[in-house]
């Protein structure tokens, strides 16, 4: 009986970690694009600021034109658009780091940074 009990449990903490694992990515990335989304960013921009304070740049992007492409095409054009625009992104922000890791980067910490980024933009293709 001690053991069915325990695999049950033990069952039950897999399906409710599985679950939250679900729920923790939803509540981090956008669904449309797959993006991480603002809850994310405003919970690692501390921890990065502080790693990298001296060499950190932000890219803010506005998809202009996407209030009249839902408004005259419909919602469907409009969620194209933007995930058009991500993968167009993704390939220029690829091309970049490419180019910046032909260079000698300053340390292996701006090396894991630019290859969990590539990996993840790969990803997402």
């Amino acid at each position: 009986m001690l053991l069915k009990n325990m695999q049950f449990s033990f069952g039950m903490f897999c399906k409710n970690l599985k679950s939250y694992t679900e729920i923790q990515k939803q509540g981090d990335h956008d669904a449309l694009t797959g993006l991480y989304n603002r809850n994310r960013y405003e919970r690692d921009l501390p921890g990065i600021f502080a790693q990298h304070r001296s060499s950190l740049a932000c890219v803010y992007i506005d998809a202009n034109g996407l209030h009249e492409m839902n408004n005259s095409h419909g919602h469907d054009k409009g969620d194209e658009m933007l995930r058009t625009a991500r993968r167009e992104v993704a390939q220029l922000a690829m091309e970049a780091a490419s180019k910046v890791t032909r260079k000698a980067l300053d340390s292996d910490s701006d090396r894991a940074i630019l290859d969990d980024f590539l990996a993840e933009a790969g990803e997402r293709k």
